[in-house]
Parts: structure tokens; sequence; C-alpha cells
């Protein structure tokens, strides 16, 4: 079976070009004497010419003859392969590997094959082993993806942080390092959320489709029942991200501002219905906006902050005081003792989690009223239903 893989160029590439030698079964016998170069064609021929269990059987024998061949090791490897037995070709690299232990191209066939048939714990074996060769932040983030895929959540633990300890500037590497060692923290640096959202924008809207993403449908139905058939004269979405809010509220709102941290982001919400996007990080942008806002909309962008007592004090400042405003966003929810003490914690995600109690008595701190949450399903990751609290206070 011919296939286009990168390990399986490399073997082909290794084990010598197999175009170009005559068709056709060849019992041809060789010599006893013959040299492992004139046995190795031999086997080449043969399996080229559909004889595949004679060819196999030279490879078999060509490497325990020269067990330290990396060209003969692999060409057995591709020769199972290519012949559907996959699993035998998997251990051959394997059994390569211990005869050369540090040979990291070897090491990345065995990681690429055991992906394609998805045996996720040797890929963890396979990429902790490239990290103790080469100790790069790449390595570490490869290896705490395979542990990931594997099930292994302390081996994604460990590598997380060896990942964030090769490259300290890292505020991906930093976050979740953080978040995976259960580590403490009032917010997610903007330093990461900008690095997040620009490396996904082009895909944001796609992989959220697959999600049974609900947030922003959620906020805006909430919005229309707040304003019970009224218009807001001026609304902020805080956190715009590519404006799916925006085109949803937009019926019901006169001025709409957008507000995002990533630029890549607010270049794919210029064509939904914004009358203005910032860049800015949103507590700075509301503090500079008093009395300016008659809603603020926030869909899934307050899980990137755990402290929400800044955010609140400088949302009902951004208040209009002429008339009455409303605040709609959405959360994700912890019921578990885990939040008793500060009512957040940062989950393995890299978002927040934040307790019902903790989110209403805050919003009541910072001069809201009427404040009330909903249960919901904000979208599913995997088979697992992300559970979320729709939020609406008023002034």
């Amino acid at each position: 079976m011919a296939t286009s893989s990168t390990a399986d160029a490399r073997l082909v590439h290794e084990s010598g070009h197999e175009s170009g030698h005559e068709s056709g079964h060849e019992s041809g016998h060789i010599a006893a004497g013959a040299s492992i170069a004139e046995r190795h064609e031999q086997a080449r021929r043969l399996l080229h010419g559909g004889a595949i269990d004679e060819g196999l059987t030279i490879l078999r024998g060509l490497v325990a003859v020269a067990p330290r061949s990396v060209q003969l090791r692999r060409h057995l490897a591709l020769a199972l392969h290519r012949s559907g037995r996959h699993t035998e070709a998997l251990t051959a690299l394997v059994d390569a590997t211990d005869a050369h232990p540090r040979e990291v191209s070897l090491l990345e066939d065995v990681a690429a094959l055991a992906q394609r048939l998805d045996d996720r714990v040797t890929v963890a074996s396979i990429r902790r082993r490239l990290v103790a060769i080469e100790p790069s932040p790449r390595r570490w983030q490869q290896l705490a993806t395979a542990c990931r895929r594997a099930g292994d959540v302390d081996g994604e633990r460990d590598a997380m942080v060896g990942w964030a300890a090769a490259d300290p500037g890292d505020p991906i590497a930093a976050h979740l390092a953080a978040a995976r060692s259960g580590r403490s923290l009032e917010r997610a640096s903007a330093s990461y959320v900008t690095r997040l959202f620009d490396d996904y924008a082009d895909a944001f809207d796609d992989h959220l489709t697959e999600l049974g993403y609900r947030a922003p449908s959620v906020v805006a139905a909430s919005l229309a029942r707040a304003l019970d058939g009224g218009v807001a004269a001026t609304a902020c979405d805080l956190g715009c991200g590519t404006g799916a809010l925006g085109t949803l509220v937009r019926p019901v709102v006169g001025w709409l501002v957008g507000v995002d941290l990533s630029s890549r982001m607010l270049e794919r919400a210029g064509t939904r219905g914004y009358d203005r996007l910032v860049q800015a990080d949103l507590v700075d942008f509301l503090a500079g906006h008093t009395s300016s806002f008659d809603a603020l909309l926030s869909a899934d962008t307050l899980i990137y902050l755990g402290d929400l007592v800044p955010v609140f004090a400088a949302a009902r400042a951004a208040m209009t005081r002429s008339r009455p405003g409303v605040f709609v966003f959405t959360l994700e929810r912890d019921d578990t003792a885990a939040t008793a003490d500060v009512g957040f914690r940062l989950g393995r995600s890299g978002r927040f989690v934040h307790d019902e109690s903790y989110v209403l008595d805050e919003l009541a701190a910072a001069g809201f009223a009427e404040c009330r949450a909903t249960h919901e399903i904000l979208r599913h990751e995997g088979h697992d239903p992300v559970h979320g609290l729709v939020v609406t206070a008023r002034t």
C-alpha cells in the first residue's frame, strides 16, 4: 500500500528507489557467498515483482546479519507497511530504535507511523525519548500533545512545565503550564490571549461550528428578552472575536462597538455589522469610556479572567447614567468545592471556571441590580458538554 507520508518518503529514500527494476517474480538463486548489497537488491526485486513473503524473508535475514543497518531496518518496515502488516512494521521500527537509540530521524519515523495507527502510548513513549535527546520547546510541546492524546494527565503536566522552562518567554507555554499544574492566576495574560486568538482566527468559526458553539446565540437571546422589544442605543461587544455576536444583535442595537485584543480576529469581524472596532484590553477600554453604553455584551470572553471584580467595576462605570442599562455575558460554571475560597479557578483547558454565587455577589457589590444567571450548555468538547452560566444584570 503506497503512501505519501513523511515517514514513508524517508523510508523509501533510505532503502533505495524501488522503481527501475524488472518486474515479475524472481526466484533466481544468489550464491551463498553473495554480499549483503546483492541480497538486498534481490529482496527489492522480489518485492517489486509481488513476491512479498520471499522478499520479506530475505530482508529479515539481512537485518539479523547486519542489525545496525538503519537502511535495512527501514526497508523491512516499509515493505511490511506496504503489504498491510502495519503492526509488524511498527515493531520493526521500534526494534531499529533499540539498535540506534539516538537516531532522531528513526524515532520520528516511529512516532509518525504509530500516530497513523492510533497507537497513542507508543507515540508518547517516542516523544519522551526525543525530548531526552533534544529538550527544545518544540519537542516538549509535541510530548505534551502526545501525552494528552494518550490520556497521561501527569505526563502532559510535566511536559507543559518542561515546555515553559525551555521557552520562558512563550505566553502560551507559561499559561498552559499553570493550567495543567493547578496553579492560581487572577487572569490570563494579554499576551497569551492575543497570541492564542491571532493563531486561531482563520479556523475559529469552522471549529466552533463543529463544537456546537452556542454562546453568541444565548447572549443575543438574553439581550432581546432584557430589551423587551426595545433597542439599546449604544452597545459594546467585549471580546468580539470574529463578530458572531455582532451579527446576531445588530437588529436591536443602534451603535455597536467591538473590542478585542486580537488584530486577526478584528480583521474577520470587519464585515459583520460593527460601527467601530477597537484593539484593546476590555478592562482598559471600559475604564476609558465612562457612562457610554446602554448594553455591554460578552460571549465566552470573561472565561479568560478569573477575578471578575475589576471588570465588573469598569463595566458598571461604563454604563450610561441617564437611562437603564443591561450587561449580558457567559462564563463556564463550576459548582464544586474547588472554587469555594475565591469563587473561581483556572481549569486544565486554560480557561477559568466560576462559582455562580461568587458572580452574582460581585455584580451586586459593583452596583448592578436584578442579577440573575441561567444554566446552559455552551458547546461540546469531544463528547463532553461544557456547562455555562448566562448572566444578565441591570443598572
